[in-house]
């Protein structure tokens, strides 16, 4: 299991499950006022249809060609519609040797419900 160091303010809700990092949308809400790296694996037309502000888009189809995009950051948040893409993004960014990996659970449709703002384009 790996250990993920935080900067304040620390999230209450992350969880280590198993090799998984994952982190609620309400702890990644409070984390947004600082500099997070978002990446959303959606595809592009349901990026452009309205992301988690400050998201980059590199889309699940496309993520071997964003790796190197990501290997500097300390902290790499994941998100995708629902869990599951992200999910697997982080399982592929950490077979390409990246760490600090975080999966957000419930993904940027549990963001919506919760009526948090979204950008579109």
């Amino acid at each position: 299991m790996s250990t993920l160091q935080m900067t304040s303010p620390k999230p209450s809700s992350i969880w280590h499950t198993g090799k998984m990092t994952e982190i609620t949308i309400d702890d990644l809400k409070s984390l947004l006022d600082g500099a997070v790296r978002l990446i959303d694996v959606r595809e592009r037309d349901e990026y452009s249809s309205g992301h988690i502000p400050g998201a980059i888009n590199a889309p699940l189809s496309e993520l071997a060609d964003h790796v190197e995009k990501f290997r500097s950051a300390d902290v790499v948040y994941v998100v995708c519609q629902a869990g599951g893409r992200s999910a697997k993004a982080c399982e592929a960014l950490e077979g390409a040797g990246l760490t600090g990996l975080v999966n957000v659970l419930g993904g940027t449709g549990a963001w919506k419900a919760r009526n948090f703002p979204l950008e579109v384009g």
